[in-house]
C-alpha cells in the first residue's frame, strides 16, 4: 500500500508541474483531492486496513494529501505569475488604467 501510495504521489506531482493552465490544474485538482478524486478514495478505504497498519497508512496518506496540495497551490502562483507577465509584456498594456 505505501509503494501505492509513494506511486501516486509521483504521478500527482509530475502532472501537477506539467499543467500549463488554470483549468488543466483544476481538473487535477478534482482528480487526486475531490470529493471521488483518487487519495478520496483511499481515504475510504483505510476502513479495510488493518488495525495494526492503519495508522502508519494514515499518515502517509495525510502526507500525501498535504504534498499535493502544496504541489497545487505552488503550481497556481507560479501560472498566476506567469500571466501577469504576460499580461505587462503586451504593449498595449496601460497599467494607469482603472
Amino acid at each position: 500500500m505505501i509503494e501505492q501510495l509513494d506511486a501516486l504521489e509521483g504521478e500527482a506531482t509530475k502532472a501537477i508541474e506539467a499543467a500549463t493552465d488554470e483549468s488543466a490544474l483544476r481538473d487535477l485538482e478534482v482528480h487526486y483531492m475531490g470529493k471521488k478524486g483518487a487519495i478520496t478514495a483511499i481515504l475510504k478505504g483505510m476502513r479495510d486496513v488493518s488495525k495494526e497498519e492503519r495508522p502508519k497508512i494514515g499518515a502517509r496518506v495525510n502526507v500525501l494529501r498535504q504534498t499535493v496540495q502544496a504541489a497545487i497551490d505552488g503550481r497556481r502562483g507560479a501560472l498566476e505569475v506567469a500571466r501577469i507577465e504576460a499580461l505587462c509584456r503586451d504593449p498595449h498594456f496601460d497599467a494607469t488604467l482603472p
